[in-house]
């Protein structure tokens, strides 16, 4: 069923239908006088109309009459007149001659003017939004009627590209603010946020799309109630010069790109055999309808809260401010000199919330906490003081705000005793081979996984402390894992240092320090505050794919013990 654009109409005799063959007709029951049919034209009275005939039954009446759509206007009904008066035309009126009838218009309530052509459109208040309750018409480069056929103009507006929607003046989802593109001044296409902002109001959720679609004009029963006055129109889709889904589904443009792929775009779709009103992203090129957002009114203000913890520790830029509905802000923590920066909080946090800068979008108020910390703290909570004075003499131990990323895979086969609190070790024992890897975990924070001969140690992203600290390539990770060894509890730190090249991490060193243990009456565990420092022999902890690889195979040697060992207590 087709919606069109028509005048205002009215009827030329109380009771005479086929008037232009001398003949009358009555709108009450009962046959035509020659159970004859007859052919009756609808004349759009300003509008197209196709089909433009019917033909009644043997009892002089139509089936069934179409109705009609102009924009701005509001659709009356069929008239036996053209001007004023006459006789309302329905499904029980019998026809007794070949008529003309004429369609009945009202001007909208609400309506606009779009300057440029001259088209009225209708267009309505929901919320903090007035929005378009009609299809954009406006014939812009590269936009199409439906089946290249302008009658579907008339019925449910063009069909526009993503680029001829925005005339290109926003490509990327970055981009933001009001965005014309085809619409008429005063106007824009709206945002993916603010179709949010329209679905957020309408209460009843999943049966939105009833409530927004039109009550005329889908096909199959699949008219809404129009509650909302929007008018949603089902104008189908094109693509390539081929068309589809007119009277059954309706697509719309939003002005808002997808993230990572800038060939697509969001839009929203309702369809004639369901009640919901759905997101997807479509290929730029595709053809969909458009509907306009005011630009009073229509796009809502949200505040970005920044704050730094401590505010001495750094700096976070820009400072709170107001933004549309939209807009991308990118956000930056600065740490001041002897400070690092260790996270996000906030109702604004990325994932992962160590991301610096990083990237907000504004459909909502939203507040971003940077927060900071003194870095000669760091290791100084991770290990205790009496014994980073100890290590720092046998392993350089870095500081500051920017370490080199050290995600990535790492054998070290040279290891060698440099440092021990314990007074059997032997310094410059060989240890086995140490498979070391720095990697992102599940909780968007880094964690790391070693491997000797002994098989995989690594420590669980829930139970992992980690800080990494230095400048430049040089870098001092620092870590504390809880784990189980020869059945009992234990908690350690671990310490890599080094320096990040090309080949992997050179002047190479670990240190593994003994926190806490749990009940050891036979002494098999290593007392708290026991340290071991290792150190690359050559030098060089080089870049190894050993994740893949399955388990390592330590060299064989009599004097060298599995890493593992660290924790036991040899006497």
């Amino acid at each position: 069923m087709y919606k069109y654009l028509l005048c205002a109409a009215v009827i030329a005799a109380a009771f005479c239908v086929g008037c232009g063959d001398n003949s009358t007709g009555s709108g009450g029951g009962g046959g035509n006088e020659n159970d004859s049919t007859y052919t009756i034209t609808f004349d759009a009275n300003g509008g197209a109309f196709t089909p433009e005939k019917s033909t009644t039954g043997i009892d002089g009446r139509l089936a069934s009459l179409p109705t009609l759509r102009r924009n701005g206007h509001d659709f009356d009904g069929w008239y036996t007149t053209a001007k004023t008066g006459g006789t309302q035309v329905t499904t029980g009126t019998v026809f007794n001659g070949n008529t003309v009838i004429y369609a009945r218009w009202t001007l909208g309530n609400a309506t606009f003017v779009d300057d440029r052509d001259g088209t009225i459109y209708k267009m309505v208040t929901l919320g903090t939004q007035t929005w378009m309750a009609e299809n954009l018409n406006f014939a812009a480069s590269n936009s199409a009627c439906y089946d290249n056929n302008v009658d579907s103009c008339a019925q449910n507006g063009r069909l526009y590209d993503w680029h001829t929607a925005v005339i290109s003046a926003y490509e990327s989802a970055a981009d933001s603010g009001s965005v014309q593109g085809a619409c008429p001044m005063g106007w824009h296409l709206p945002l993916d946020d603010e179709w949010d902002v329209l679905m957020d109001y309408i209460e009843n959720g999943e049966m939105a799309g009833t409530s927004l679609k039109s009550k005329a004009g889908w096909n199959n029963n699949g008219n809404g109630t129009d509650a909302y006055e929007f008018s949603a129109l089902p104008g189908g889709i094109g693509n390539h010069g081929n068309f589809i889904s007119a009277g059954y589904d309706g697509y719309w443009w939003s002005a808002t790109g997808t993230e990572g792929d800038t060939s697509f775009a969001w839009y929203r779709s309702m369809g004639y055999n369901h009640e919901r009103v759905d997101r997807y992203n479509s290929g730029k090129r595709t053809l969909f309808s458009v509907r306009c957002v005011s630009d009073t009114g229509a796009s809502p203000t949200y505040t970005l809260t920044t704050d730094a913890l401590p505010t001495e520790g750094g700096t976070v830029s820009p400072a709170t401010a107001s933004y549309n509905i939209g807009t991308t802000v990118t956000v930056t923590a600065t740490p001041e000199p002897g400070y690092t920066f260790i996270g996000w909080t906030g109702t604004g946090v990325p994932t992962p919330d160590t991301t610096n800068p990083v990237t907000v979008r504004m459909n909502g108020d939203k507040t971003l906490t940077a927060n900071f910390k003194k870095i000669e703290e760091v290791p100084r909570e991770i290990i205790p003081d009496e014994i980073r004075d100890k290590i720092v003499d046998k392993m350089p131990l870095y500081t500051g705000a920017t370490p080199p990323d050290i995600i990535g895979q790492y054998l070290a086969n040279s290891e060698v005793l440099v440092g021990s609190s314990l007074s059997y070790d032997v310094i410059g024992r060989g240890y086995a081979d140490l498979y070391i890897a720095f990697v992102m975990g599940s909780n968007g924070k880094l964690s790391y996984q070693e491997k000797t001969g002994s098989g995989l140690s690594s420590g669980k992203s829930d139970d992992v402390i980690v800080e990494v600290v230095g400048n430049s390539n040089n870098f001092t990770a620092y870590f504390i894992k809880t784990g189980v060894t020869e059945g009992i509890s234990t908690k350690s730190s671990v310490v890599v240092s080094g320096t990040l090249t090309s080949s992997g991490i050179s002047n190479f060193h670990y240190a593994f320090v003994m926190l806490e243990t749990g009940p050891d009456p036979d002494n098999k565990i290593v007392d708290v505050n026991t340290y071991r420092i290792f150190k690359e022999d050559d030098g060089l902890a080089a870049n190894y794919n050993w994740l893949s690889k399955g388990r390592a195979t330590p060299t064989p040697s009599d004097d060298r013990s599995e890493m593992t060992s660290m924790m036991l207590d040899a006497r």
